[in-house]
């Protein structure tokens, strides 16, 4: 009956040291074996993922920044003929607002620009005038009427708008 013991045992003993082979192997792995394996890879993975978003987000802002420097400036003949805004935050944090403006140019083509707010509560739908831009940017929109041909200048630096009749500027 001693030697069935020692045999059970024995067994036993023999079927543990197998399957610490295994698992030191590689061939059988438990979930906490799983985790300690994959979960490093995982995070460094995610840790790759935000760091292109990240530069891949600033390499094309640098890049859309200097093409805007050595774009000239412009000044065109055009119709604003769209107003929109995208709002940020709000609820529990502060709430940002964003302006855009869309111009149709000449040509017919339709440009799309960010402008502050002032601008934006100036500006008009279906106001015809001269749009100045650099490159992306946004300089001033200069409205003028057409049946009248006076001109409303809208950019208005530190809020100090004026209302010019006939073809003058006063500065």
């Amino acid at each position: 009956m001693k030697v069935r013991k020692f045999g059970k045992l024995n067994t036993k003993i023999q079927m543990l040291k197998y399957s610490k082979l295994i698992h030191r192997r590689g061939l059988m792995m438990g979930v906490e074996d799983l985790i300690f394996h994959f979960g490093p890879i995982f995070i460094g993975i995610i840790f790759v993922i935000v760091i292109s978003t990240i530069l891949v987000t600033l390499i094309k802002s640098i890049t859309q920044w200097n093409k805007d420097n050595h774009s000239p400036k412009l000044k065109v003949q055009g119709k604003m003929v769209a107003k929109r805004t995208t709002v940020q935050g709000g609820e529990e944090h502060r709430a940002y607002s964003d302006y855009f403006v869309t111009f149709e140019v000449e040509s017919g083509d339709r440009m799309e620009m960010k402008v502050n707010d002032t601008e934006y509560g100036m500006l008009v739908e279906g106001n015809y005038g001269e749009l100045a831009f650099h490159g992306s940017r946004y300089l001033s929109f200069i409205r003028t009427d057409k049946n009248i041909g006076s001109i409303i200048e809208t950019s208005c630096p530190l809020n100090n708008c004026k209302l010019v009749s006939g073809k003058e500027k006063s500065s």
